[in-house]
């Protein structure tokens, strides 16, 4: 295996500069009102001495959370703050994956991974989500295991295990499938096999077990199990399914759904068919492992958003697919790794493009006046009626008290807004606070969200009119569930209501 030598240091920080500079655009007029309040409402709990799964639940590794947290502490409480923090992971995922394709292929191919990964990432950008961090923990993860293919030592492969552990604490899946990538990397080195599969097992459990082991200390172990557990492995595929787009629908629109089909097929093609020997790498076998498990999982919902950590490691593996190893490559390959690199950036590019000139052309636009959202842009009258029902919620609840963000029906619970509980800087009456389809609209969820109103005497409601883009699933279809509804009916009464919210509070005698 060569080692690739790094652009040189001009180039380098005029490449980072610039990717900073679009990743960090256009962040003040986007609201990711179900994804980013859950994160942001979960971070502040923890700065006010809760943990997950016992005062709060989530479906995921509560990693990003505490790392939010810590962000927030440090840099001050805002979503500007907030904000900033995804855009540095974002960015510590490209310069994972440059590297990773630097040493896979050369650094002028690795450039080219660098700047379609920047492109897509800088778009599809989903404010402080765990999947950035995950990908660049598991990315580090085999930076650590071709270290190991290179200097063997005992320790070389608990590093690139601790590195996969460390990716479970964001999501436990992804820190599991890079785990799995290792380890059949490890088998195709042929180096003591058992001993390398002891040695990066021990890494993994000795950062994953201990985070494991705090959960169920801390945690109700029917949440734990619910969003770790019963949530990825049978809600979520049921629930939350997107078919694939097809190509018929547009070739070039869509190439980034395709181009994981095309990399890894053809990286299995290579190694089966035209690789002997030393040529038969098994830090390209890992990649490989680790993108089509990427894949696997992501095509249950095939969104650009959740095909954003296959995508990067295709396009990781995409220089080595295309390039020879071991003589200069003639042009038409560059060509052809420019091409598939450029049409792999084109849609994100090309929306975000439409998205800033429609943006700069609206004269509507306002700032938020809330503390923690200042600086955000978003439509005149959204702002006006978003700031509204925070100060007469605020009224209503009192210093200190616990509110409730909700829908007028929750038989469809697909997403709410916990982005209201951060803004509004009040905590939410149950621990359910945001709502997933098949969780929230099931009898025994409802339930134990009336209970929890009951127990913490919860006085206002804010039932928001949030309707997510229909999705031809699950998350969409009437559970026939109404009991929180009919509690709703019964103990509170609407006090005020104007487009978009209706806010209620308890009755009283």
């Amino acid at each position: 295996m060569t080692r690739a030598r790094a652009l040189p240091k001009p180039a380098l920080i005029l490449l980072a500069l610039a990717t900073l500079a679009y990743m960090g655009s256009g962040h003040r007029t986007r609201l990711d009102a179900p994804d980013e309040g859950a994160m942001l409402y979960a971070a502040e709990r923890i700065l006010h001495g809760e943990h997950p799964f016992r005062d709060f639940w989530i479906n995921f590794m509560p990693g990003q959370c505490y790392v939010l947290a810590g962000a927030l502490r440090l840099f001050g409480d805002t979503l500007r703050t907030a904000r900033l923090l995804t855009v540095l992971e974002n960015f510590a995922a490209v310069v994972a994956a440059y590297a990773l394709a630097a040493v896979l292929s050369s650094r002028a191919a690795a450039a080219a991974t660098w700047l379609a990964c920047a492109v897509s990432l800088g778009f599809f950008m989903v404010y402080e989500s765990q999947n950035a961090p995950a990908l660049f923990c598991g990315l580090l993860a085999c930076l650590a295991f071709e270290r190991w293919l290179r200097r063997p030592g005992p320790g070389g492969l608990a590093a690139a295990g601790a590195l996969a552990g460390l990716s479970a604490l964001f999501r436990q899946d992804l820190g599991l499938y890079a785990a799995a990538a290792l380890g059949l990397g490890a088998l195709a080195a042929r180096r003591r096999r058992a001993r390398s599969l002891a040695g990066l097992a021990c890494g993994f459990t000795a950062v994953a077990l201990p985070a494991a082991a705090l959960l169920l200390a801390f945690g109700r172990w029917q949440d734990v199990s619910l969003g770790l557990i019963e949530f990825p492995l049978s809600i979520y595929p049921r629930f939350f399914p997107l078919p694939y787009p097809p190509l018929r629908a547009g070739v070039i629109e869509f190439f980034p759904f395709y181009l994981p089909f095309i990399v890894y097929g053809g990286a299995a093609l290579k190694l089966a068919f035209f690789s002997r020997g030393e040529d038969r790498d098994p830090l390209a076998i890992s990649v490989l492992a680790l993108g089509a498990l990427f894949w696997a999982q992501a095509s249950v919902r095939a969104d650009i958003q959740h095909l954003q950590s296959t995508l990067v490691v295709a396009l990781v593996l995409l220089p080595w697919l295309v390039l020879p190893r071991r003589k200069p490559a003639p042009p038409w390959r560059w060509a052809l790794l420019a091409l598939a690199a450029g049409l792999s950036a084109y849609p994100a590019a090309r929306f975000k493009l439409d998205y800033a000139r429609s943006t700069a052309a609206r004269t509507d636009l306002v700032a938020f006046s809330l503390p923690r959202a200042q600086g955000l842009l978003y439509p005149r009258d959204a702002v006006q009626a978003y700031e509204q029902a925070v100060r007469e919620t605020r009224d209503c609840a009192g210093p200190g008290g616990r509110i409730f963000s909700g829908l007028p029906r929750h038989d469809i619970a697909p997403a709410n807004d916990p982005f209201f509980y951060y803004l509004a800087e009040r905590a939410s009456g149950t621990r359910y606070y945001f709502f997933a389809g098949g969780v929230t609209a099931t009898s025994a969820i409802q339930e134990r969200i009336v209970s929890d109103l009951e127990a913490n005497r919860v006085d206002c409601l804010v039932l928001k009119d949030f309707s997510p883009s229909w999705e031809p699933n699950l998350s969409f279809v009437s559970s026939g569930v109404r009991t929180l509804d009919a509690y709703i009916a019964e103990r509170f009464e609407t006090y005020d209501a104007f487009p978009g919210f209706i806010l209620k509070k308890r009755r009283h005698g």
